[in-house]
């Protein structure tokens, strides 16, 4: 039950981290929040709220090591890092080259929603049968929404221009994740070196 635990929360985790950091920034520097609630909706259910049910109910035997929550954060913090660097990305962009609002809503709603179907297939590891089902699954399902559901979902046309940055951002998704994590392990690294109980 804790691993399992440990994995859902980490998923609770890099929207909480994601949206506290990104309100900070929004304040100071009076940036806009470029996301709409029926459109967060959405992709909190196919990137939060369904894998986490269902990987907090499968049987999991394995032994409980590390402590808590230094582990769910040292798993959600190369995600929320991602999403805060890739919007933050987004908004410059679209500030410079004084693009529409909605089509900005929609490329920063898709973003953060290919980011949440990476750190789904990230806590997933090592695949199962019923993960690797859920993965597509909800992969198929953030499609459905941006292909055929916009309309019930508010989510606005991304427009020519808006879809092109939309998959350039998108691409970015992995490669920067996957670089913060080295980073995160790096400075772990040397945190173990004094703090060796904090084993995650």
């Amino acid at each position: 039950v804790i691993n399992n635990i440990g994995r859902s929360a980490s998923l609770y985790l890099v929207k909480n981290i994601f949206f506290f950091l990104l309100t900070i920034l929004s304040l100071i520097f009076a940036l806009p929040i470029p996301f709409g609630p029926a459109g967060l909706s959405v992709v909190n259910a196919l990137t939060i709220g369904i894998p986490s049910f269902v990987l907090a109910m499968e049987p999991n035997k394995a032994l409980v090591k590390g402590r808590f929550l230094p582990g769910v954060l040292y798993r959600a913090l190369p995600a929320a890092l991602t999403d805060l660097l890739l919007v933050l990305g987004l908004l410059v962009f679209y500030q410079v080259l004084e693009l529409p609002e909605d089509s900005l809503r929609a490329a920063a709603t898709a973003v953060m929603a290919v980011v949440g179907l990476w750190m789904v297939h990230r806590v997933s590891r090592p695949f199962t049968a019923l993960r690797k089902v859920l993965l597509a699954l909800m992969t198929l399902g953030v499609l459905a929404a941006f292909l055929f559901l916009r309309p019930w979902f508010n989510i606005p046309d991304f427009g020519r221009q808006g879809l092109a940055v939309s998959v350039v951002f998108a691409l970015l998704a992995k490669p920067v994740m996957d670089w913060l994590s080295r980073g995160i392990e790096a400075v772990y690294a040397l945190f173990l070196k004094t703090r060796s109980e904090w084993d995650i």
